[in-house]
């Protein structure tokens, strides 16, 4: 039999990034997709003696410069008109957080935080749920040798930065709460500046029914949105309510009917996405400072954010506006 090795002289090789390098920013360039369209090619034999695998996933597809879909097994990612959105995809477990979905929403929390196309990040999930909290069935069922205290409080640590990233992005973060928002799916929706739900969404921390003490920051965000004596209430009883109480208690910015929860994000992440986005960082920040700063470190923190708004282009336009009696156009600049 002849060898097609010696006959066929294989064309240069094109060396393609793993996905898992690639930035969202980058994801959404020519460059990137002119180099990701070119065919990989092979010699005869190695085709033969190698089958090309499955594609790997998450699997991406960019239909135009302004819009970027990606999937994987466990998280969605939509970017569009400076949107970006992140979906929880594990609606047969109500989205509880597995490792891979954490790793994953962490990694692109990352790189959104640096990335200047993205003005507001979204996080939702898939199904009839929010975030259920922990995967309870793979607690019980892992086979694996179990870690040290010190290990098991490593690995907490990393994971909670979910919680910590939503929180302090210096982008406006949204939680669109669609359903059961239960222990650390109730953290994750909290560490979110802007709150909405579904009037269909239910809420609770769940932990005290199985006898743990709260995590992803529950403790914290609770006390800072509805008081400590309250905090503690939802923490030792662990009550399941619903959003209309939840926004009486001060959990929630807004509720919406469930049928309009999507265009009613959209809306609300399309008005911040055109907003100052400058002046949106700073604010976001000093807010977040004055949780645990005093009053007069807050005033000196202003007198430096409240300056540096004043030198940007929006500031401008803004004033520009007001005197013309016009809508402002911001850049985010």
């Amino acid at each position: 039999m002849p060898s097609f090795a010696r006959s066929v002289t294989p064309p240069p090789a094109v060396t393609i990034p793993r996905i898992a390098d690639i930035s969202p920013s980058q994801l959404l360039s020519k460059s990137f997709r002119r180099v990701i369209a070119q065919p990989v090619y092979r010699n005869v034999t190695e085709i033969h003696s190698h089958p090309r695998p499955a594609p790997a996933r998450p699997s991406f597809s960019c239909p135009s410069r302004d819009i970027l879909t990606a999937m994987s097994e466990d998280v969605l990612i939509h970017v569009e008109n400076r949107i970006a959105t992140l979906t929880f995809n594990r609606p047969d477990k109500l989205n509880a957080l597995s490792a891979d979905l954490l790793t994953k929403s962490i990694d692109t929390l990352h790189a959104w935080s640096e990335d200047p196309a993205i003005a507001v990040v979204v996080v939702t999930g898939n199904g009839r749920a929010f975030c259920a909290g922990g995967d309870i069935g793979t607690m019980a069922k892992s086979n694996a040798a179990p870690p040290t205290l010190e290990q098991q409080v490593d690995r907490l640590r990393r994971v909670q930065q979910l919680s910590w990233l939503l929180y302090s992005l210096p982008k406006v973060t949204i939680s669109s709460i669609n359903g059961f928002a239960m222990g650390a799916g109730l953290g994750v929706a909290l560490a979110c500046d802007l709150r909405i739900a579904s009037d269909q969404a239910k809420f609770g921390t769940a932990y005290a029914k199985i006898a743990f003490g709260g995590d992803f920051g529950v403790t914290w965000l609770l006390t800072q949105s509805v008081g400590a004596a309250r905090a503690k209430e939802l923490l030792f009883l662990a009550d399941t309510f619903d959003a209309h109480r939840a926004e009486h208690i001060g959990m929630l910015n807004r509720v919406v009917p469930h049928e309009s929860l999507a265009a009613e994000t959209r809306a609300l992440a399309q008005r911040v996405a055109h907003g100052p986005l400058v002046s949106f960082r700073y604010m976001k920040g000093n807010v977040n400072l004055a949780a645990s700063a005093d009053f007069r470190t807050v005033l000196d923190r202003e007198a430096e954010t409240h300056t540096r708004c004043g030198q940007t282009d929006d500031h401008k336009e803004g004033v520009s506006a007001f005197l013309e009696k016009r809508a402002p156009a911001f850049q985010g600049k």
